[in-house]
């Protein structure tokens, strides 16, 4: 559902990082807490640190409302 709010490079990615990923570039956020229980999903989760802020993400929120 969100995917076509996203760039391309991103739509394949897992549903966890498009979620952290939005709400990180969320203007007005500054902080995203998770819970880290494995190793693995810290990992995962630590990954969109290195990615651009996406560039509309209440755009993303729309396309949930919708």
């Amino acid at each position: 559902m969100i995917d076509p709010a996203l760039p391309p490079e991103r739509r394949a990615e897992r549903l966890s990082r498009k979620a952290l990923w939005t709400v990180a570039s969320t203007p007005g956020v500054s902080t995203v807490l998770v819970g880290m229980r494995r190793r693995e999903y810290v990992a995962d989760a630590t990954a969109i640190l290195s990615w651009p802020p996406l560039a509309d993400a209440v755009q993303v929120y729309g396309r949930l409302h919708a």
